[in-house]
């Protein structure tokens, strides 16, 4: 299943979300809420005493969901992706992003996900994702990204040579 956001518009929110985040821990759960268009995230406190929990709306960080082939499947339950002690290097390739701005001064640029349902042993249902990408809607503005950098943010698995493009509109 494939889901595509669209952040145009200041990607600070977004990163300031994260980067709170970021001062806890280097891995964060972010669970992608279609319903109420939302990005939840959960993570351990440093001594693993609590789990931090918060919320940012999609209009809040300027996203907007483009497309979303597994919605009627997926339903009330949230998308699951798991960043794995890459959270700092997202960040920079957010702001990157961020930093190719159009002639009104917006950035624009797509979030790809691919999601797989997922049956649990106790029979409930969960959707987690598989590799992830991110797309530029704005010409290249010097400096660029290493479509590596963008591919290792996510631990994908073994074998998979699916890549992590840039592409520009």
């Amino acid at each position: 299943m494939h889901l595509k956001l669209n952040l145009r518009g200041s990607v600070d929110p977004l990163v300031t979300y994260l980067k709170n985040f970021a001062k806890i821990r280097p891995s964060l759960l972010i669970e992608i809420d279609t319903n109420s268009k939302s990005f939840v995230a959960k993570t351990f406190s440093e001594d693993r005493a609590s789990v931090r929990f918060s919320a940012i709306s999609f209009a809040d960080c300027n996203t907007t969901v483009i497309a979303n082939d597994g919605e009627k499947e997926v339903g009330q339950n949230r998308i699951k992706v798991g960043i794995l002690i890459q959270l700092t290097k997202l960040i920079r390739i957010v702001e990157r992003f961020g930093a190719d701005v159009d002639d009104k001064g917006l950035c624009n640029f797509d979030i790809d996900i691919e999601y797989n349902k997922l049956v649990n042993p106790d029979k409930t249902t969960d959707f987690v994702t598989t590799p992830h990408s991110l797309t530029e809607s704005v010409g290249n503005k010097g400096g660029g990204l290493n479509p590596p950098e963008a591919k290792n943010i996510i631990n994908l698995p073994k074998g998979d040579k699916k890549p992590c493009t840039r592409t520009r509109h």
